[in-house]
């Protein structure tokens, strides 16, 4: 019988363990899009160009009314945005922490609608 119950917590570990493992380890696709948007009664404009990091990643240089694509792993994030102006100067920077669920696979952030302080600035890609 005690041979049994130590097999059985053995099992329920590894079970654990690996359900610990798939959602930190689960890969997630980011679109950053920088286009003009209308949530509800608002409309939030694109910028001009903006820069933008995902986890202290690559910079995504993303000009209006264009998308780029991140690759993030696990479901807690950062994101940096820094908006310029036409000489590619920053004249404001922002940062954000955000957390994916395990099913969200494809997301699309928009930037106007988070700088804009949108509660629907991330929403899944259908």
């Amino acid at each position: 019988m005690k041979r049994w119950l130590i097999r059985f917590a053995l099992v329920v570990a590894i079970i654990l363990l690996s359900v610990f493992l798939f959602i930190i380890g689960k890969q997630h696709t980011l679109l950053i899009d920088n286009k003009t948007i209308t949530i509800g009664e608002t409309e939030y404009t694109q910028y001009d160009i903006v820069n933008v990091y995902v986890d202290d990643g690559e910079k995504l240089e993303t000009k209006k009314r264009k998308r780029k694509k991140a690759e993030v792993v696990g479901p807690n994030h950062k994101i940096v945005v820094e908006v310029l102006d036409n000489d590619k100067n920053v004249i404001q920077t922002e940062e954000y922490t955000f957390s994916l669920k395990t099913g969200d696979a494809k997301m699309i952030i928009n930037i106007p609608a988070l700088l804009g302080g949108a509660a629907e600035w991330i929403t899944a890609d259908e």
